[in-house]
């Protein structure tokens, strides 16, 4: 019993829960349980999934609910069978009334990523509408073992179309999740939408979250640089799978505390509770917020043109989850007073939302006049004098530019400096040479210098 998803209705808790036959691990069951207070659960003595369609043959994993309406709304992966030794899984999803009975479908997903084979293992929809459409986001298959988070709308939600045209969130290098990115569940908030994910390096299963803009659920605001729940009880770390903590879609609101229910080492289910007294979203703090964002906007050098009225919002979660990351980081030993520690992390967050946005729009309109540090009027070519300003200037360009290579060059360009593989991997998914993937790279980095050369001189 393992890997829980849960859902408040109806004056209780209810449970969606993978288990599997005790002998063979390769079968799963979707189970429920019930309860009032959330600590004693009655579990139901039958599956209310079970393997009976060809997308799940094999098994039910990982359910992820949500209710919607007078509807519960389950997404599940299915496990068919094996191909070329390995399992094939599917996403699938259910509808039920009463929470025992349900209808299911496979998940129809057409993809516009450069996904490497169609292995798709989780997904989870949001509990509101966006611009009419369902939005659901899933986990797929990157290269070798890696996965990453991409995002997909729906009308039916049976038949999906990915939303963009890369992953929303991929494994990071020298993280907690430098191999495995995992949809958990998500939780929309005043802030933003937090999506709650899994993160996998060499040693465990993690959890952590990152920040999405509420009216653009594919963009990501904020991401932890610490796990926020990781293995660390004896029962964590021992079990079917060693050194895992994971959620699949249980977390809720429990009076007023968060409780965060998870599988752990696959074979236990946990909770966690949090309810932390640096939470930003308390009055003092929110308070504390909108002062230094006056302050910000008071001193920040801005350009002339710029109606900064619509920006003020995402200003304002932008500096909220950057003070949400800054209480998870700090130490004692960093030898600062914690609310300077904090403030500082705002304010540096702030300036790079706000370097960025204005040099996205300096690329299209290179004719704005930008006001400097003393109200005079400023020229461009002075502005970008900043290194900082300058190289976030010129990583759009890049973006633009790499985009305008050819298939094979661009795909040698993105996978090396952006997913951050290493040549070897790179030639082996194009099935070319070492030495030709080199001759490639060196060939996508030449043009780059020149058209960025003369995009330099144009300005």
């Amino acid at each position: 019993t393992y890997n829980p998803s849960v859902v408040r209705f109806g004056g209780k808790f209810w449970m969606f829960y993978r288990s599997r036959r005790r002998h063979d691990p390769h079968t799963g069951f979707i189970g429920l349980a019930e309860s009032e207070d959330g600590l004693r659960w009655r579990k139901v003595d039958h599956p209310v999934l079970a393997p009976a369609i060809e997308a799940d043959r094999y098994g039910c994993e990982d359910p992820r609910v949500i209710r919607w309406r007078n509807t519960f709304l389950m997404t599940y992966t299915g496990v068919s069978g094996r191909q070329g030794g390995h399992f094939q899984t599917h996403l699938c999803i259910a509808f039920s009334h009463d929470g025992h009975h349900w209808q299911r479908r496979p998940i129809v997903l057409k993809t516009v990523s450069r996904w490497q084979t169609p292995f798709f293992k989780a997904a989870v929809i949001l509990p509101v509408r966006w611009r009419g459409k369902w939005v659901m986001y899933f986990t797929g298959k990157l290269n070798g073992w890696q996965s990453a988070i991409g995002c997909a709308v729906s009308s039916d939600l049976v038949h999906w179309q990915e939303a963009t045209d890369r992953p929303i969130l991929m494994p990071r290098r020298g993280y907690f999740d430098a191999w495995v990115v995992e949809v958990g569940t998500c939780v929309l908030g005043e802030e933003g939408i937090w999506l709650i994910y899994n993160g996998r390096d060499q040693s465990s299963y993690r959890v952590g979250y990152a920040l999405l803009a509420r009216e653009d659920p594919m963009k990501v605001l904020w991401r932890c640089e610490r796990a926020i729940l990781e293995p660390c009880l004896h029962w964590e770390r021992r079990g079917v799978t060693p050194d895992v903590t994971f959620t699949a879609g249980g977390i809720v609101q429990w009076d007023e505390r968060w409780a965060l229910c998870y599988g752990a080492a696959d074979k236990f289910v946990g909770v966690a509770m949090t309810n932390s007294p640096s939470d930003p979203t308390e009055p003092k703090a929110e308070q504390w917020l909108s002062q230094t964002l006056r302050q910000f906007l008071a001193r920040f050098p801005l350009p002339v043109r710029w109606d900064w009225t619509e920006w003020v919002e995402e200003l304002r979660m932008v500096a909220w989850a950057a003070a949400m990351e800054a209480c998870q980081l700090f130490e004692e030993h960093f030898g600062v007073p914690k609310e300077l520690f904090v403030r500082q992390r705002v304010w540096n967050a702030l300036k790079d939302f706000c370097r960025l946005e204005w040099a996205m729009q300096q690329t299209v309109s290179l004719d704005e006049t930008p006001q400097g540090e003393e109200g005079d009027r400023q020229d461009w070519q002075e502005q970008i004098a900043d290194e900082e300003v300058a190289q976030a200037i010129d990583r759009c360009l890049v973006r633009d530019l790499v985009a305008r290579l050819p298939e094979r060059e661009r795909l040698i360009i993105e996978r090396l400096f952006w997913d951050g593989d290493n040549l070897t991997s790179v030639a082996k998914n194009l099935r070319v040479s070492i030495p030709r993937a080199h001759q490639l790279k060196e060939q996508a980095l030449a043009r780059l210098r020149e058209w960025m050369g003369k995009e330099r001189q144009t300005r």
